[in-house]
């Protein structure tokens, strides 16, 4: 049985339609200076494909609260620059975890102005944090008429991340319906290349500041770049 009960020949159908989607879209951009600040890039290209649910997974453990503290604030300025780079019925959705998780913001079109409630505390734990706690509320919302994809905040001090020998394709995040998943690495975390989530060749994944704001906004943004296929440029 796979994460949930589902039957195993249902979590194969789930993961057969994340490859094919993978394989219709390039996530390898090529190398190109990024912009200083988020809010002075855009995403080049057109959209494509069906409509994106892009969901986001805030750590709010406290080693991950003591090393990213600007996390939560630049999330906020994401979600308002989100506005004009996507779809009108993309979305976002927002979920905390920790020991546990809880979706923090239902999928809400982002073309339809909705305000990202305060994160939730100490009520999910806060000595630990791990990926399995991701599974049901995430799994809940990967949708079959959407390309749902996801990106964590986390200093990367968590368990549950994908075997270095498993090359990923049977980690349970995949296996729930998610096309892909992104983990930008920030300073102090000692995270590199995640196996089976970040491209395996080319340069080392840049390495963001958790303490600025703008720098988690510009973490999310070129995430997101990767996970549309689509290249951030300089407005």
């Amino acid at each position: 049985m796979s994460p949930g009960g589902a039957p195993r020949l249902a979590v194969h159908a789930r993961l057969a339609r994340s490859k094919r989607l993978a394989g219709a879209r390039s996530v390898e951009l090529p190398a190109a200076p990024l912009p200083a600040r988020l809010v002075c890039a855009r995403l080049g290209g057109e959209p494509f494909g069906p409509p994106l649910r892009l969901v986001v997974a805030l750590d709010v453990s406290l080693s991950s609260l003591r090393a990213l503290p600007a996390a939560a604030p630049g999330l906020d300025a994401f979600a308002v620059w989100l506005g004009g780079e996507l779809r009108d019925d993309d979305e976002l959705a927002v979920v905390d975890f920790a020991e546990t998780a809880r979706v923090r913001l239902e999928p809400a079109p982002i073309g339809r102005p909705f305000a990202l409630p305060a994160p939730l505390g100490p009520e999910l734990g806060h000595t630990a944090s791990t990926l399995d706690a991701l599974t049901g509320p995430v799994g809940a919302l990967c949708a079959v008429d959407r390309d749902t994809v996801l990106v964590v905040l986390s200093t990367g001090e968590l368990t549950g991340l994908p075997d270095h020998n498993s090359g990923g394709d049977t980690d349970h995040l995949a296996l729930i319906g998610l096309r892909a998943v992104r983990m930008p690495a920030f300073h102090r975390s000692g995270l590199g290349r995640v196996p089976g989530w970040d491209p395996p060749h080319g340069p080392a994944p840049r390495v963001y500041d958790g303490r600025d704001a703008e720098d988690v906004a510009l973490a999310l943004g070129v995430s997101l770049a990767a996970l549309t296929g689509r290249p951030l440029v300089v407005r």
